[in-house]
């Protein structure tokens, strides 16, 4: 793909979209916690990790190769879903395993 589509996918990717991730304990005898970073916004933008850290650096990889799959392919770019920090907590108090975050400091 063309660089301007990489350059583009790459300023859009920085956007405040919604990541979600989700720790996963293995079984026995491999009990090793999987990280599993999404974007909401984005069905199927999904990445793993064995950290939090990991998870979050592989997704924003993924998210600028999804974005410029999208471009090339002429297909809108979902715009990022603007969530309050009550309604993250709530999501958080609801399903423990699950921590919700944005590419931003969150101005509320």
């Amino acid at each position: 793909m063309s660089n301007a589509l990489l350059l583009d996918a790459q300023r859009l990717a920085e956007r405040p979209y919604q990541i979600e991730i989700e720790c996963e304990v293995g079984e026995l005898p491999v009990d090793v916690p999987r990280y599993t970073a999404c974007i909401r916004e984005m069905p199927f933008c999904v990445a793993q990790g064995f950290s939090e850290e990991e998870a979050r650096q592989e997704i924003a990889s993924v998210l600028v190769d999804y974005i410029q799959s999208l471009l090339a392919r002429n297909i809108a770019i979902p715009e990022p879903e603007i969530v309050h920090s009550d309604e993250a907590l709530d999501r958080v108090a609801n399903d423990r395993n699950t921590i919700v975050s944005s590419n931003r400091t969150n101005p509320f």
